[in-house]
Protein backbone atom coordinates (compact mmCIF):
# COMPACT_ATOMS: atom_id res chain seq x y z
CA UNK A 1 0.00 0.00 0.00
CA UNK A 2 1.19 3.58 -0.85
CA UNK A 3 0.35 6.68 0.76
CA UNK A 4 0.84 10.42 1.07
CA UNK A 5 -0.24 12.44 3.64
CA UNK A 6 -0.15 16.60 2.94
CA UNK A 7 -1.19 19.21 5.89
CA UNK A 8 -2.36 22.82 4.18
CA UNK A 9 1.17 23.96 3.66
CA UNK A 10 -0.02 26.32 0.99
CA UNK A 11 -0.78 29.98 2.24
CA UNK A 12 -2.50 31.02 -1.19
CA UNK A 13 -5.29 28.82 -0.72
CA UNK A 14 -6.68 29.27 2.76
CA UNK A 15 -9.60 26.70 2.08
CA UNK A 16 -7.55 23.94 1.72
CA UNK A 17 -7.13 22.00 5.23
CA UNK A 18 -5.30 18.94 4.06
CA UNK A 19 -5.32 15.84 1.71
CA UNK A 20 -4.18 12.02 1.65
CA UNK A 21 -3.49 9.57 -0.74
CA UNK A 22 -3.38 5.73 -1.53
CA UNK A 23 -2.57 3.34 -4.37
CA UNK A 24 -5.33 0.89 -4.44
CA UNK A 25 -4.69 -2.79 -6.21
CA UNK A 26 -8.44 -2.56 -8.19
CA UNK A 27 -8.52 -0.86 -11.85
CA UNK A 28 -10.28 2.37 -11.33
CA UNK A 29 -14.02 1.12 -13.11
CA UNK A 30 -14.25 -1.02 -10.33
CA UNK A 31 -13.10 1.14 -7.73
CA UNK A 32 -15.07 3.85 -8.72
CA UNK A 33 -18.63 1.76 -7.99
CA UNK A 34 -17.32 0.95 -4.64
CA UNK A 35 -15.85 4.59 -3.48
CA UNK A 36 -18.94 6.61 -4.45
CA UNK A 37 -21.31 4.54 -2.19
CA UNK A 38 -20.79 5.89 0.83
CA UNK A 39 -22.76 3.07 2.84
CA UNK A 40 -20.24 0.72 1.53
CA UNK A 41 -18.06 2.79 3.26
CA UNK A 42 -19.53 3.22 6.51
CA UNK A 43 -19.95 -0.73 6.64
CA UNK A 44 -15.88 -0.93 6.92
CA UNK A 45 -14.88 1.80 8.46
CA UNK A 46 -14.79 1.34 12.76
CA UNK A 47 -16.66 4.66 14.51
CA UNK A 48 -19.01 5.06 11.68
CA UNK A 49 -22.90 3.81 11.38
CA UNK A 50 -24.75 4.04 8.59
CA UNK A 51 -28.06 6.09 9.58
CA UNK A 52 -30.06 6.94 6.61
CA UNK A 53 -31.06 8.61 3.55
CA UNK A 54 -32.60 11.98 3.47
CA UNK A 55 -33.09 12.83 -0.16
CA UNK A 56 -32.38 10.00 -3.02
CA UNK A 57 -31.58 6.58 -2.52
CA UNK A 58 -27.66 6.72 -3.09
CA UNK A 59 -24.84 8.69 -2.14
CA UNK A 60 -23.49 9.40 -6.00
CA UNK A 61 -26.30 11.56 -7.53
CA UNK A 62 -25.67 15.31 -7.27
CA UNK A 63 -28.57 16.34 -4.96
CA UNK A 64 -28.32 13.86 -2.87
CA UNK A 65 -28.31 13.61 0.92
CA UNK A 66 -27.24 10.83 3.04
CA UNK A 67 -26.71 11.26 6.89
CA UNK A 68 -24.26 9.00 8.93
CA UNK A 69 -23.02 8.87 13.01
CA UNK A 70 -19.79 9.24 13.38
CA UNK A 71 -19.38 7.35 16.96
CA UNK A 72 -18.14 9.66 20.13
CA UNK A 73 -18.11 12.87 17.31
CA UNK A 74 -21.07 14.57 15.96
CA UNK A 75 -23.97 13.22 13.73
CA UNK A 76 -22.77 13.92 9.76
CA UNK A 77 -24.55 14.81 6.47
CA UNK A 78 -23.61 13.98 3.20
CA UNK A 79 -24.89 16.19 0.20
CA UNK A 80 -23.65 15.50 -3.25
CA UNK A 81 -22.42 18.16 -5.05
CA UNK A 82 -20.98 17.19 -8.56
CA UNK A 83 -19.44 14.22 -10.17
CA UNK A 84 -16.98 13.84 -13.03
CA UNK A 85 -16.74 10.63 -14.86
CA UNK A 86 -13.75 10.61 -17.59
CA UNK A 87 -11.54 7.33 -18.81
CA UNK A 88 -8.76 8.01 -16.66
CA UNK A 89 -10.41 10.30 -14.15
CA UNK A 90 -13.48 9.80 -11.69
CA UNK A 91 -14.19 12.93 -9.08
CA UNK A 92 -17.23 13.27 -7.03
CA UNK A 93 -17.46 15.64 -3.90
CA UNK A 94 -19.68 16.19 -1.00
CA UNK A 95 -20.77 18.82 1.11
CA UNK A 96 -20.66 18.09 4.76
CA UNK A 97 -22.23 19.53 7.95
CA UNK A 98 -22.11 18.03 11.05
CA UNK A 99 -24.14 19.30 14.48
CA UNK A 100 -20.78 20.53 16.64
CA UNK A 101 -20.26 23.40 13.78
CA UNK A 102 -17.55 21.06 11.68
CA UNK A 103 -18.43 21.54 7.84
CA UNK A 104 -15.64 21.12 4.70
CA UNK A 105 -16.04 19.65 1.43
CA UNK A 106 -14.42 16.23 0.85
CA UNK A 107 -13.69 15.32 -3.05
CA UNK A 108 -12.29 12.12 -3.94
CA UNK A 109 -10.59 11.65 -7.12
CA UNK A 110 -9.58 8.76 -8.79
CA UNK A 111 -6.71 8.66 -10.99
CA UNK A 112 -6.38 5.21 -13.77
CA UNK A 113 -2.30 3.72 -13.22
CA UNK A 114 -1.94 2.39 -16.78
CA UNK A 115 1.34 0.79 -16.18
CA UNK A 116 -0.21 -1.85 -13.35
CA UNK A 117 -4.05 -1.91 -13.60
CA UNK A 118 -4.34 -0.10 -10.05
CA UNK A 119 -5.44 3.62 -8.68
CA UNK A 120 -4.77 6.50 -7.37
CA UNK A 121 -6.92 7.53 -4.65
CA UNK A 122 -6.83 11.16 -3.66
CA UNK A 123 -9.29 12.89 -0.67
CA UNK A 124 -9.54 16.23 -0.20
CA UNK A 125 -10.72 18.10 2.74
CA UNK A 126 -11.46 21.83 1.96
CA UNK A 127 -13.37 25.00 3.93
CA UNK A 128 -16.72 25.77 3.40
CA UNK A 129 -16.00 29.11 4.36
CA UNK A 130 -12.82 31.24 4.38
CA UNK A 131 -12.55 31.10 8.14
CA UNK A 132 -14.55 30.37 10.98
CA UNK A 133 -12.97 32.28 14.48
CA UNK A 134 -15.04 29.61 16.23
CA UNK A 135 -13.37 26.55 15.59
CA UNK A 136 -9.40 26.02 15.10
CA UNK A 137 -8.60 22.78 13.73
CA UNK A 138 -4.94 24.02 14.41
CA UNK A 139 -4.32 21.15 16.95
CA UNK A 140 -6.64 18.77 15.92
CA UNK A 141 -5.47 18.64 12.20
CA UNK A 142 -3.62 15.45 12.50
CA UNK A 143 -5.97 13.95 14.04
CA UNK A 144 -8.81 14.01 10.99
CA UNK A 145 -5.87 13.73 8.88
CA UNK A 146 -4.95 10.26 10.32
CA UNK A 147 -8.39 9.34 10.41
CA UNK A 148 -9.34 10.53 7.08
CA UNK A 149 -6.63 8.14 5.63
CA UNK A 150 -6.98 5.33 8.44
CA UNK A 151 -10.84 5.41 6.07
CA UNK A 152 -9.19 4.69 2.98
CA UNK A 153 -6.68 1.91 4.39
CA UNK A 154 -9.84 0.38 5.88
CA UNK A 155 -11.80 -0.04 2.38
CA UNK A 156 -8.60 -1.16 0.79
CA UNK A 157 -7.29 -3.85 3.14
CA UNK A 158 -11.36 -5.09 3.02
CA UNK A 159 -11.12 -4.73 -0.89
CA UNK A 160 -8.00 -6.84 -1.10
CA UNK A 161 -9.78 -9.52 1.09
CA UNK A 162 -12.85 -9.78 -1.42
CA UNK A 163 -10.60 -10.13 -4.44
CA UNK A 164 -10.44 -14.16 -5.50
CA UNK A 165 -8.39 -15.16 -7.85
CA UNK A 166 -9.45 -16.19 -10.93
CA UNK A 167 -8.55 -19.87 -11.84
CA UNK A 168 -8.66 -21.59 -15.20
CA UNK A 169 -8.76 -25.38 -15.49
CA UNK A 170 -9.21 -28.15 -18.06
CA UNK A 171 -8.22 -31.80 -18.04
CA UNK A 172 -8.12 -34.48 -20.40
CA UNK A 173 -8.05 -38.43 -20.03
CA UNK A 174 -4.97 -39.56 -21.70
CA UNK A 175 -4.70 -43.68 -22.88
CA UNK A 176 -1.45 -44.52 -21.08
CA UNK A 177 -0.41 -45.24 -17.45
CA UNK A 178 0.73 -42.60 -14.86
CA UNK A 179 4.27 -43.05 -15.00
CA UNK A 180 4.28 -42.10 -18.78
CA UNK A 181 2.30 -39.25 -18.29
CA UNK A 182 4.23 -38.19 -15.36
CA UNK A 183 7.59 -38.56 -17.50
CA UNK A 184 6.73 -36.12 -20.18
CA UNK A 185 5.01 -33.18 -17.88
CA UNK A 186 8.35 -33.27 -15.80
CA UNK A 187 9.79 -32.49 -19.26
CA UNK A 188 9.53 -28.62 -18.80
CA UNK A 189 11.37 -28.40 -22.17
CA UNK A 190 9.38 -30.82 -23.89
CA UNK A 191 6.21 -29.34 -22.84
CA UNK A 192 7.09 -26.06 -23.36
CA UNK A 193 7.91 -27.12 -27.11
CA UNK A 194 4.07 -27.97 -27.49
CA UNK A 195 2.56 -25.51 -26.15
CA UNK A 196 0.98 -22.45 -28.66
CA UNK A 197 2.58 -19.83 -25.90
CA UNK A 198 5.71 -18.10 -27.71
CA UNK A 199 8.51 -19.80 -25.09
CA UNK A 200 11.92 -19.45 -25.73
CA UNK A 201 15.44 -19.97 -24.40
CA UNK A 202 14.19 -22.25 -21.02
CA UNK A 203 17.01 -22.31 -18.92
CA UNK A 204 17.33 -24.38 -15.01
CA UNK A 205 19.98 -25.46 -12.96
CA UNK A 206 19.09 -27.79 -10.17
CA UNK A 207 16.80 -30.62 -11.78
CA UNK A 208 13.48 -29.67 -12.45
CA UNK A 209 11.75 -32.40 -10.48
CA UNK A 210 12.99 -30.51 -7.25
CA UNK A 211 11.22 -28.38 -5.03
CA UNK A 212 13.13 -25.20 -4.56
CA UNK A 213 14.07 -25.35 -8.35
CA UNK A 214 14.01 -22.56 -10.45
CA UNK A 215 13.52 -21.94 -14.53
CA UNK A 216 13.74 -19.03 -16.54
CA UNK A 217 12.26 -18.77 -20.10
CA UNK A 218 11.44 -15.77 -22.77
CA UNK A 219 8.14 -15.04 -23.68
CA UNK A 220 8.40 -13.68 -27.30
CA UNK A 221 4.85 -12.35 -27.22
CA UNK A 222 5.08 -9.96 -24.12
CA UNK A 223 8.94 -9.52 -24.69
CA UNK A 224 10.04 -10.62 -21.01
CA UNK A 225 12.40 -13.20 -19.28
CA UNK A 226 10.09 -14.67 -17.00
CA UNK A 227 10.98 -16.90 -13.65
CA UNK A 228 9.38 -19.02 -11.94
CA UNK A 229 9.45 -21.94 -9.03
CA UNK A 230 8.98 -25.24 -7.81
CA UNK A 231 6.83 -25.31 -4.80
CA UNK A 232 5.09 -27.96 -4.34
CA UNK A 233 5.70 -31.59 -6.14
CA UNK A 234 4.58 -35.69 -5.00
CA UNK A 235 4.68 -38.58 -7.52
CA UNK A 236 4.80 -41.23 -4.32
CA UNK A 237 4.49 -44.65 -5.58
CA UNK A 238 1.65 -45.09 -3.20
CA UNK A 239 -0.72 -42.61 -4.64
CA UNK A 240 -3.15 -42.22 -7.29
CA UNK A 241 -2.81 -38.59 -7.77
CA UNK A 242 0.57 -36.63 -8.20
CA UNK A 243 0.96 -33.20 -8.78
CA UNK A 244 3.38 -30.35 -9.80
CA UNK A 245 2.76 -26.66 -8.40
CA UNK A 246 4.90 -23.84 -9.86
CA UNK A 247 4.99 -19.39 -8.79
CA UNK A 248 5.40 -16.98 -10.92
CA UNK A 249 8.20 -14.66 -9.53
CA UNK A 250 8.51 -11.40 -10.12
CA UNK A 251 6.23 -8.09 -9.93
CA UNK A 252 5.70 -7.59 -13.46
CA UNK A 253 3.54 -10.30 -13.84
CA UNK A 254 -0.01 -8.84 -13.79
CA UNK A 255 -0.29 -11.04 -17.63
CA UNK A 256 0.94 -14.02 -16.22
CA UNK A 257 -0.83 -16.68 -13.88
CA UNK A 258 0.63 -16.98 -10.28
CA UNK A 259 0.45 -20.17 -10.23
CA UNK A 260 0.41 -23.39 -12.19
CA UNK A 261 -0.88 -26.89 -10.75
CA UNK A 262 -0.40 -29.90 -12.95
CA UNK A 263 -2.60 -32.96 -11.40
CA UNK A 264 -1.65 -36.10 -12.67
CA UNK A 265 -4.74 -39.32 -11.41
CA UNK A 266 -4.37 -42.71 -12.49
CA UNK A 267 -7.84 -43.85 -13.63
CA UNK A 268 -6.03 -47.32 -13.68
CA UNK A 269 -2.80 -49.16 -15.41
CA UNK A 270 -3.84 -47.60 -18.97
CA UNK A 271 -5.74 -44.32 -18.03
CA UNK A 272 -4.84 -41.51 -16.13
CA UNK A 273 -6.41 -37.95 -16.22
CA UNK A 274 -4.07 -35.08 -16.74
CA UNK A 275 -5.66 -31.63 -15.58
CA UNK A 276 -3.93 -28.37 -15.82
CA UNK A 277 -4.83 -25.26 -12.96
CA UNK A 278 -3.90 -21.33 -13.69
CA UNK A 279 -4.04 -19.12 -10.98
CA UNK A 280 -4.80 -15.65 -12.35
CA UNK A 281 -5.57 -12.28 -10.26
CA UNK A 282 -8.62 -11.28 -9.65
CA UNK A 283 -8.75 -8.22 -12.44
CA UNK A 284 -7.41 -10.44 -15.56
CA UNK A 285 -9.21 -9.21 -18.59
CA UNK A 286 -12.00 -12.05 -20.23
CA UNK A 287 -10.80 -11.41 -23.09
CA UNK A 288 -7.40 -12.92 -22.75
CA UNK A 289 -8.67 -15.67 -20.07
CA UNK A 290 -11.32 -16.72 -22.91
CA UNK A 291 -8.43 -16.75 -25.30
CA UNK A 292 -6.18 -18.18 -23.09
CA UNK A 293 -8.84 -21.11 -22.16
CA UNK A 294 -9.08 -22.23 -25.76
CA UNK A 295 -5.13 -21.98 -26.16
CA UNK A 296 -4.78 -24.54 -22.87
CA UNK A 297 -7.31 -26.67 -24.77
CA UNK A 298 -5.84 -27.13 -27.89
CA UNK A 299 -2.50 -27.52 -25.65
CA UNK A 300 -4.07 -30.43 -24.00
CA UNK A 301 -4.72 -32.00 -27.36
CA UNK A 302 -1.20 -32.05 -28.46
CA UNK A 303 -0.11 -33.25 -24.89
CA UNK A 304 -2.65 -35.98 -25.41
CA UNK A 305 -1.54 -36.58 -28.67
CA UNK A 306 2.31 -36.60 -28.16
CA UNK A 307 2.31 -38.89 -25.23
CA UNK A 308 -0.32 -41.70 -26.59
CA UNK A 309 1.59 -41.85 -30.05
CA UNK A 310 5.51 -41.37 -28.46
CA UNK A 311 5.04 -44.04 -26.42
CA UNK A 312 3.05 -46.34 -28.99
CA UNK A 313 6.16 -45.87 -31.25
CA UNK A 314 8.30 -46.86 -28.55
CA UNK A 315 6.90 -50.37 -27.73
CA UNK A 316 6.23 -50.48 -31.58
CA UNK A 317 9.94 -50.46 -31.73
CA UNK A 318 10.39 -52.72 -28.44
CA UNK A 319 8.14 -55.21 -29.87
CA UNK A 320 10.03 -55.20 -32.73
CA UNK A 321 13.61 -55.43 -31.43
CA UNK A 322 12.01 -58.43 -29.02
CA UNK A 323 11.15 -59.94 -32.22
CA UNK A 324 13.88 -59.51 -34.10
CA UNK A 325 16.21 -61.15 -31.01
CA UNK A 326 13.75 -64.37 -31.41
CA UNK A 327 14.08 -64.56 -35.18
CA UNK A 328 18.08 -64.94 -34.36
CA UNK A 329 17.43 -67.44 -32.01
Amino acid sequence: MDFNKNKNNNKKDNSLLFSTSLIFEQNIDNLWIYLRDLSSEARKVENIERLHFIKGDNSWTPGNIYCINWIGLTRLEFKCISTKVERNKKVIIWKVKGDIGINFYRMLSLYRITKNNKTLVKSIITRTEKQNELIDFSESLNYYLNTEFNILSAISKNLNKLNKDIISYESCIINKNIEKVWEFISDFKKVCSLTTMNIKKIEFKSPITKEGSFLKFYLENLKMHVFMKIVNIDSSKNKKCWYLRIETIGTNIDQLPKNIEYKIKKINNNQTQLSIEHRFKYDIKADFLKSFKIKKQNNLKKFKKYIEDENDNQEKINQDLVNNDENDI
